[in-house]
């Protein structure tokens, strides 16, 4: 069935794709060439992040009567698949999961993601 895949949407890794010589297409091309893990015609980009560290004086912004402060931080990572399908044509998802966590205040920790599709011609 994959052999099947690969003779319909043949890839040239060495060929130009979607990328010209604009900013957004070195970008691109950029990405494509930096992955971290190639799987057949699959490009797979990743990054950790550790962001919004510190501490928050009033997380519910002056929604309670009284300031509820917390130490804070989020924890995310990114993921970019990229599938170059023919030479003016690439697919990208791009998945990125975080979780928020506040050391005090359990109600406000939680897990959540953002999930994107994409093409580029």
């Amino acid at each position: 069935m994959l052999g099947l895949f690969f003779l319909l949407f043949p890839y040239h890794r060495s060929q130009g794709f979607a990328w010209g010589k604009t900013w957004l297409g070195r970008d691109l091309e950029r990405q494509i060439k930096d992955a971290s893990l190639n799987l057949g015609p699959f490009s797979v980009r990743t990054v950790f992040m550790l962001t919004n560290a510190g501490y928050d004086s009033n997380v519910y912004y002056g929604a309670t009567p009284a300031p509820v402060e917390d130490l804070t931080f989020t924890v995310s990572a990114a993921f970019n698949v990229y599938l170059p399908v023919k030479k003016k044509l690439i697919f990208s998802i791009y998945k990125y999961p975080q979780y928020v966590y506040f050391r005090e205040t359990e109600r406000e920790r939680g897990l959540g993601t953002t999930v994107s599709l994409g093409r580029f011609i």
